[in-house]
C-alpha cells in the first residue's frame, strides 16, 4: 500500500512539477523558478529527515516515510490555499485547486496506512 501511494505521489507531483516549469518558461521566469527550487518551504524534507529515513529498514521505514509525507503534504496544502484564494491566473488557480485535493485524499489514504501498521 505504501509503495503504492508513494508511486502515485511521484507521478502525479511530476505533472505538476511539469506543468508549472512549462509556465515559468512561458512567462519568461526561468531565472526564479530556479531559484525557488532551491527553497526550503514549509513541509519540505531536509536532509536531516532524508538522512534517518536512510538509516531505517521495514516497518520502520514505511512509519517514518509516511509520518513525512503526511507532514510533506499538509504543509503543501497551506501553502497552495493562498493560490486559491488569491490567485488571478485561472488555470494556476485550478491546478492548485486539484493539487489541495488530490494531497488532501493522499494525507487521509497514509494515516489510514498508518493506522494499520
Amino acid at each position: 500500500e505504501t509503495r503504492d501511494v508513494a508511486q502515485r505521489i511521484k507521478d502525479g507531483q511530476q505533472v505538476e512539477i511539469d506543468q508549472m516549469l512549462a509556465w515559468g518558461t512561458e512567462w519568461q521566469m526561468d531565472r526564479d523558478m530556479a531559484m525557488h527550487s532551491k527553497h526550503v518551504a514549509n513541509g519540505m524534507l531536509g536532509t536531516d529527515e532524508m538522512a534517518q529515513l536512510s538509516q531505517l529498514s521495514g516497518a520502520e521505514s514505511e512509519k517514518l516515510f509516511l509520518e513525512l509525507m503526511v507532514f510533506h503534504h499538509e504543509g503543501a496544502i497551506g501553502m497552495t490555499q493562498g493560490q486559491v484564494d488569491g490567485g488571478g491566473f485561472a488555470p494556476l488557480s485550478e491546478l492548485a485547486q486539484e493539487m489541495i485535493t488530490v494531497q488532501t485524499a493522499e494525507v487521509v489514504e497514509m494515516n489510514e496506512i498508518l493506522a494499520n501498521l
